[in-house]
Formats: structure tokens, C-alpha cells, sequence
């Protein structure tokens, strides 16, 4: 469970836009994230960064409190998606530079 301000546990969290997956890999590192789920518009963009999620050697040297599941789905924002319901967080990095005021 990530712990937020010391008071919310996260188990699951979804960062929509998730571009390059640069955060997803980030998050992969919380020993305690149980599932961590990617959202962007571009499929392709999608398919050329999974392999930065992708298991590395050090993944099974050193084994993880629980087990983690990664996904990553083709969607927007703004569209209701209802595998997305059950998360604890959402989290919009990539998201803000697309953002005008």
C-alpha cells in the first residue's frame, strides 16, 4: 500500500495519458502497488513504451510483498471505463502539459 500523506492506502492506481510510461515505471518500484494500470490515446505510442514495463532480471532476484500487475489500455480521459472503477488513485502527470489556460 502506498501511503499518501500518511492517512490513504493505494493498492491500485491508473495515470491517465501515460505517454511514455515514464511514471508507470516509476510506480513499479513501490514494493507495496498491487496493480498499476496505463491510459493513452495513442495505441501506438502504447505499444512502443510497453517494453519499459516489461519484467527485468532484477524482478526475480528480489521478490515483492505482493504481486504486481501492469496493464495498459487504449482510452481517454474523458471516456467512462469501467476496468478502471476499482482504483484507489488516478494520477494525470503527462497530462498537465497538454493543459492551457
Amino acid at each position: 500500500m502506498l501511503s499518501v500523506y500518511g492517512c490513504v492506502c493505494v493498492w491500485q492506481v491508473v495515470d491517465m495519458g501515460c505517454a511514455e510510461c515514464r511514471a508507470l515505471h516509476v510506480y513499479r518500484s513501490v514494493d507495496t502497488l498491487q496493480r498499476i494500470v496505463g491510459v493513452d490515446t495513442d495505441r501506438q505510442l502504447l505499444a512502443d513504451s510497453s517494453g519499459r514495463l516489461r519484467p527485468r532480471a532484477s524482478d526475480y532476484l528480489v521478490r515483492r510483498s505482493s504481486p504486481l500487475t501492469v496493464e495498459l489500455y487504449n482510452g481517454s480521459l474523458v471516456d467512462c471505463d469501467k476496468r478502471l472503477m476499482s482504483v484507489d488513485a488516478v494520477t494525470l502527470i503527462e497530462v498537465l502539459v497538454f493543459i492551457t489556460l
